[in-house]
């Protein structure tokens, strides 16, 4: 990985009883010996009523790809989600080192319910290279 470089490392659903998510566990290399993880997700872009969308014959709504230049994921209970992936602002945080077999990794990875031995195992490759 280069300086600056982003790269999502894993992927999982989300849901409470009202709606679902999706969240992306992403490594960001900092400078030459310095890593950080977070949890990310996609940006909300607006209101499917914010937007000039169009409907087949079915009544069903055609979503482009992208609109106003931003990349749409998703439409979901009327609200529209793109863009870029943003770092969630939560308690949970991100978690910054230089090895990923550091205690704080890996206590961090369990706190976040994201531990695995895969992606144990993608980070020491991502970090090594």
């Amino acid at each position: 990985m280069k300086k600056g470089e982003t790269k999502v490392i894993d992927q999982r659903e989300q849901s409470t009883m009202t709606s679902t998510w999706d969240e992306y566990l992403v490594l960001e290399k900092l400078n030459d010996r310095e890593f950080r993880l977070d949890i990310r997700g996609w940006g909300y872009l607006g209101e499917v009523s914010d937007f000039d969308f169009k409907e087949d014959e079915h009544g069903e709504l055609i979503v482009p790809e992208e609109i106003n230049g931003q990349y749409i994921e998703s439409v979901e209970d009327g609200s529209v989600y793109g863009g870029e992936l943003a770092k969630r602002e939560d308690e949970q945080g991100d978690v910054r080192f230089a090895r990923p077999d550091q205690d704080e990794v890996i206590s961090w990875l369990k706190d976040v319910e994201w531990y695995e031995v895969e992606v144990v195992k993608i980070l020491a490759e991502e970090c090594s290279v």
